[in-house]
């Protein structure tokens, strides 16, 4: 997986557990959850204070902070940089229709109405998963014309949430 930082860094890194690379190094996680989002990170004998200030799955990004300081995290698997490659990465968003819950959870705003107009990456509601929120954005430019879900119901992954026209 490649993880890019906000400021163009590129990390080459492989989790598995608690132990991966990055760029070729290896190295053992200590994280410790000390609280709802947070969490307490000693590598190489120094301290880290954690905190995941948010994520979007569609634009597979993840916000944090780290010791106080702000961190947008974008990720890229091989199937991505394989899509990209073809000249397909866009392929999914321009043809999906729906969108889907990408995981199991708890709908906590629906921020669009029938009707509605939406611009790609606008956001369409607020799932809540693993005890985070986020934030579901529109793959694309369209008129939204069903919405399957209300604040407060819970939904399966996969489950159909918004349909556009």
């Amino acid at each position: 997986m490649k993880a890019t930082l906000q400021d163009g860094k590129v990390f080459q890194i492989e989790i598995d557990g608690d132990h991966g690379q990055v760029d070729g190094q290896k190295f053992h996680l200590d994280l410790v959850l000390t609280g709802q989002d947070r969490y307490h990170l000693i590598h190489n004998d120094r301290s880290y204070d954690v905190i995941f200030t948010g994520v979007d799955l569609q634009k597979k990004e993840v916000s944090l902070t780290l010791n106080g300081k702000p961190f947008t995290v974008s990720l890229t698997d091989k199937y991505d940089a394989l899509l990209a490659e073809l000249g397909m990465e866009n392929l999914n968003a321009s043809q999906d229709k729906s969108i889907k819950a990408p995981m199991p959870g708890l709908v906590l705003d629906v921020n669009v109405k029938v009707g509605q107009e939406v611009d790609s990456n606008d956001p369409i509601l607020i799932l809540e998963a693993m005890k985070m929120e986020n934030v579901i954005k529109s793959p694309g430019p369209g008129t939204v014309s069903q919405i399957h879900v209300s604040k407060g119901e819970t939904v399966d992954k996969n489950f159909v949430l918004i349909e556009f026209e």
